[in-house]
């Protein structure tokens, strides 16, 4: 089997992570059973792939902190969109907005960034990377 006594700081498995995240939206957003259940099947998906991957950086002897800053950041962006893209389909328009504006909210409360692996000392303001080639 593939258990690291005491590995990792964090220790969820991916039904546990899958079932803390939709009860938060449950909350937040007064999913139905229906929604509740989709939503559950989707981060549980989202959870197995990211094991997966910090299995595999582990196993390249990598810590998740060498890991190209940048590369992280593309990385949890594309993620984020395709969560966004999955809500979508799964809550109401009105869920969505709130979704969407507690999102908003968080991101603003990480402030400087720290609470981003990496560390990242006074990352960006806001949480959003600045977009690449686009006008400041």
């Amino acid at each position: 089997g593939q258990g690291f006594p005491g590995g990792g700081q964090m220790n969820f498995n991916p039904e546990d992570m899958a079932k803390r995240q939709a009860e938060r939206l449950q909350q937040q957003l007064e999913l139905n059973k229906t929604q509740y259940d989709s939503l559950y099947v989707f981060f549980l998906a989202q959870s197995k792939e990211q094991q997966k991957q910090r299995e595999q950086m582990r196993q390249g002897g990598q810590q998740p902190q060498q890991m190209d800053r940048e590369a992280m950041m593309e990385r949890f962006q594309k993620q984020r969109e395709a969560q966004e893209a999955k809500l979508k389909t799964i809550l109401t328009e009105a869920q969505f907005k709130k979704y969407q504006e507690q999102q908003a909210q968080q991101r603003a409360n990480f402030g400087g960034g720290q609470g981003f692996p990496g560390g990242g000392q006074g990352g960006f303001q806001g949480g959003m990377p600045p977009r690449q080639g686009g006008a400041r």
